[in-house]
């Protein structure tokens, strides 16, 4: 003070200042320190550079001053100062604790995902999501350690810290999740750490089931944490050392939860789960951005994969991929209105989970389920719904293993995809592939894909039948189902009881409902129909011959079963379950006799329906066809299109073989009431008016690959060995429909250029039923069904000259009826007559329903007469159909006649000019419901049909 005072003494005029002044100014200086604007920090100093550059922008003698606009270098700057940033938010949310100074970090880290966001910054953006998932502790839980994941709630119910980034990272996930790109990785790993720690909600564990009654399953086991103990239990010492040295033991560990404050901890973890709301994630996925949908479904294809994919990856964790598996299933379920962004990824994905699999398990089964859950949610999508159907023919080719567990699940599905969107399916493709389907999930029946066609011919060739139009293996159609495709039928009849019923229901579905079958699924509809037939009459054949020697193998197998059903290992091969169990713990597709029971049961009402349904497909093709076409042409405007289509389909090939030969296989049943009620409507079928339009070469077909084999199938003592009267009613009928099957299509078969070798076949055929297991019923009958035949044949001339054909047709006879040819040849009342009709009294007149006349005899007595009384309402109604009515046969005319003459309405042969005129014959057959008209028109020794 006192040099300050010095220095400024006589300054004022000569004379000093005031001292107090003095004082005063020196304590000021002291206080607050002169600094030059240069020196200064803080507003001041900005405001003094601001003012600098104002006048040196008014005086010119620097560029004009030009403002930049706001944010311009904000991005630039951002980038440089991000990553500082994040690590410091990071180190003093980890190490302070002050409950402000986290509060700030946390804001820190929100306003960082704001302008990562606002820019774009996606490897910003997820830099944060990772910081913030390792500060969970969800991440990275090691489930070999003593402390595993059923300690982890405890855990994070006490941290608040950590419960606090939990809720930072999923609200920064919902609120800028079309930034993530690489953090969606963390994020799927968090979320099946909390699966595995139990801590999601209801509505993330439950899913979807077909077989379910309440159609939900929880994907939760509630023995998985007891599993675990018992695992860290048995690694020993090294265990005990650990659990010492972490302040505890494994049994003090394993008690963890049942204190107050456990119980309050793990509440409180699973109220800040439930904040976090982790199932938005799935449904507002579908507001996402292209790129982190892509992101995120590339992540749960990661997570889902199956244990041939992570060979060398360590422990495989197979209720880790079901979780992951069922979330990306939701997610494309969200996304189906964009679905064709990232089918083709799923699609694949799921494909190489079911055919990558030898056995059926748990991740395999749901990986059915959910192929097949997005195909029933696809279909009514036009531009994936093709694609979604032909998805599914990775199922026809799964190991016999996976299909022997997983055919009741895709029967199930079948059927709700079916009943929901069958009005949807409209190629035949996609057609061949559901039907091939429902064939290999209720039948048994398998597909297996062929290289060259060489092989198919060497596996076709050695395939033997097993019953009427039954080969172990058959060539189908190519298209869809792969290019060379093998239908293997070695284990046809040997299904699920369950699943047989659901896939019967399915076809039912298809078949009764006229606007689902079309032209581009009638061919499909009818081998479908066929492969039932044939599984409902193998399968109780096969059952007889297993029984005996498999009866003690099966007890042994099924003791075996059950001791292993409770074992589980975390490799993923074997995993026992509780609220869901893969099938080695369960075994549900391992059939029980009550089991086989019902479905013997069921099988009788399923034939039933079955030959219904077989009849009415037969009867309603054609005019289904023709409807089709019309509404077809019409839309089109060319009429004349109905006509050509209906040529052009191939009928016979496509629709009525298959029908008739499953009626074949059923008419070959063990059953009585069964073989005797598709012998009669195979005789309806056969004598249908439909059946006219048939060529020639068409019914030789259904006689050598239908009729044929299913008489000589009925010669085997193994069909029915205990009901002998009922096989012997069973051939007499089959027998008498073969004769009036053939007098009926006689002219039409003479137009045959091997009709001999069709003729020999069919008297073998007789002669094998006349002397088979010594039938007296068969002995009266077949004879008489042969007179009438012969006598048409002989009237019509056929036996006038010694041919090749006369030959052989009497040596055969003379092998078992050797006195046939003479009864026949000589009795006059068996020659034709030239008598006018208006002097058989005995005669009627009748209009069928083409308008054309024709004259028959009155019904007279059935040959069948002598069967027994006691037959059920089948035979009786077949019983009517035998009645004898007349053919109606023309005298063949001269030579020089034959080109001019024609056949009128009223049966008679007129010339042209009137002069000529042939009157009909009448002779009693046992032919049918109708006659035929016999004419002269052709050859001397053909037959003309009215």
């Amino acid at each position: 003070m006192s040099a300050f005072k010095s220095q400024v003494r006589g300054v004022n005029g000569g004379s000093d200042f005031d001292g107090e002044m003095i004082e005063q100014i020196y304590q000021a200086i002291k206080s607050k320190e002169i600094v030059l604007p240069t020196e200064q920090s803080g507003p001041l100093k900005e405001n003094y550079i601001w003012k600098q550059l104002e006048v040196r922008s008014s005086t010119g003698a620097v560029m004009p001053y030009m403002p930049a606009h706001d944010g311009a270098y904000n991005l630039h700057i951002f980038s440089l100062v991000w990553g500082s940033t994040v690590a410091a938010l990071s180190f003093v949310f980890d190490k302070s604790l002050h409950e402000k100074t986290i509060m700030r970090s946390i804001n820190g880290f929100r306003k960082c995902a704001q302008i990562a966001a606002f820019y774009g910054c996606g490897d910003v953006f997820d830099n944060l999501v990772i910081s913030l998932c390792k500060f969970t502790t969800l991440v990275n839980i090691n489930t070999t350690s003593a402390e595993g994941p059923h300690l982890v709630p405890y855990y994070f119910g006490l941290n608040a810290k950590a419960q606090l980034a939990a809720k930072t990272m999923f609200q920064l996930a919902h609120n800028q999740g079309d930034t993530l790109r690489e953090g969606w990785k963390n994020i799927v790993d968090c979320l099946q750490n909390l699966f595995k720690c139990r801590l999601l909600p209801s509505c993330m564990v439950e899913v979807e089931d077909f077989l379910e009654p309440s159609g939900k399953i929880s994907l939760l086991r509630d023995d998985s944490a007891s599993q675990r103990l018992v695992k860290n239990d048995s690694t020993g010492l090294l265990s005990s050392f650990y659990s010492y040295f972490a302040g505890g033991s494994v049994d003090s560990q394993s008690s963890k939860g049942t204190s107050a404050e456990d119980q309050e901890a793990l509440q409180q973890a699973k109220s800040c789960i439930v904040e976090c709301k982790p199932e938005q994630l799935i449904t507002e996925s579908k507001f996402l951005q292209e790129e982190s949908l892509l992101e995120l479904v590339k992540a749960l294809r990661f997570a889902s994969q199956g244990p041939e994919a992570r060979l060398g990856e360590g422990v495989f964790e197979q209720d880790l991929a079901v979780f992951n598996l069922e979330v990306l299933i939701q997610v494309a379920i969200q996304n189906r209105d964009r679905i064709s962004l990232i089918w083709s990824q799923i699609s694949q994905h799921l494909s190489q989970l079911i055919s990558e699999a030898k056995t059926c398990t748990f991740l395999v089964q749901r990986a059915v389920i959910g192929l097949l859950r997005l195909c029933t949610r696809l279909l009514h999508l036009e531009n994936v719904a093709s694609e979604a159907v032909q998805s599914l023919k990775v199922l026809l080719f799964t190991e016999p293993k996976v299909m022997k567990v997983a055919c009741r699940h895709i029967a199930y599905g079948l059927h709700e995809l079916i009943k929901t969107n069958a009005a949807n399916v409209h190629q035949a493709d996609d057609w061949q592939v559901l039907l091939a389907l429902i064939q290999t999930a209720g039948t048994g029946v398998r597909f297996v894909k062929y290289s060259t066609p060489a092989e198919i011919e060497a596996v076709a060739a050695a395939s033997k039948p097993q019953s009427v139009g039954c080969k172990t293996r058959e060539v189908v159609a190519m298209g869809c189902l792969g290019q060379y495709v093998i239908k293997d039928k070695e284990r046809l009849g040997v299904n699920d009881v369950k699943a047989f019923g659901k896939c019967w229901h399915s076809m039912v579905l298809i078949v009764q409902d006229t606007a689902h079958v079309t032209p581009y699924n009638l061919e499909s509809c009818s081998n479908a129909l066929k492969c039932f037939a044939e599984a409902c009459s193998s399968r109780r054949q096969m059952k007889k011959q297993q029984a005996a020697p498999n009866s003690s193998k099966a007890n042994s197998g099924s003791h075996q079963k059950r001791g292993n059903s409770g074992a589980s290992t975390r490799s993923g091969k074997s995993t026992g379950k509780s609220t869901w169990s893969s099938p080695e713990s369960l075994n549900i597709n391992v059939q029980s006799e009550d089991e086989e029971d019902d479905l013997s049961a069921s099988q009788v009402d399923v034939i039933t329906q079955l030959l219904i349904r077989i009849e009415e497909l037969h009867s309603r093709a054609p005019k289904m066809l023709k409807l089709w076409a019309a509404e077809s042409s019409s839309a089109e405007g060319d009429v004349t299109d109905v006509v050509d289509f209906q040529l052009s389909f191939p009928l016979w090939q496509k629709c009525w073989l298959p029908l008739l030969q499953a009626i074949g296989c059923l008419c070959c049943d063990s059953r009585r009431h069964v073989r005797m009620d598709a012998l009669g409507r195979l005789q309806r079928c056969l004598l249908t008016h439909e059946m006219l339009c048939l060529s020639c070469s068409e019914w030789e077909s259904c006689f050598n690959v239908v009729f044929l084999p299913t008489l000589h199938q009925l010669l085997e003592p193994s069909i029915s060995p205990g009901d002998a009267v009922g096989m012997e009613e069973t051939r007499m009928r089959a027998a008498s429909t073969l004769s009036k099957v053939f007098l009926q299509r006689l002219n039409t078969l003479l137009g045959l250029p091997n009709f001999l070798d069709l003729w020999v076949d069919i008297l073998q055929c007789m002669k094998k039923y006349m002397v088979a297991e010594d039938s007296e019923l068969l002995a009266e009958a077949i004879p008489e069904s042969l007179k009438n035949i012969l006598l048409v044949m002989h009237t019509a001339r056929l036996f006038e000259y010694r041919s090749q054909f006369t030959i052989l047709t009497w040596q055969t006879l003379d092998e078992f009826l050797p006195h046939l040819q003479t009864e026949i040849l000589s009795n006059p009342s068996m020659v034709t007559s030239t008598q006018d009709p208006s002097t058989l009294s005995s005669s009627s007149t009748t209009t069928s329903s083409t308008g054309e006349s024709k004259t028959t005899l009155p019904s007279q007595e059935n040959i069948d007469g002598k069967e027994e009384t006691n037959q059920n309402d089948a035979e009786k109604e077949s019983e009517d159909e035998d009645a004898h009515v007349g053919v109606i046969l023309h005298a063949p005319l001269p030579e020089d006649d034959k080109k001019n003459c024609r056949l009128d309405l009223e049966g008679e042969v007129e010339g042209v000019d009137g002069s000529v005129a042939v009157t009909p014959v009448i002779i009693p057959t046992q032919c049918g419901n109708s006659g035929t008209v016999m004419g002269a028109e052709n050859r001397a020794q053909e037959l003309t049909a009215e």
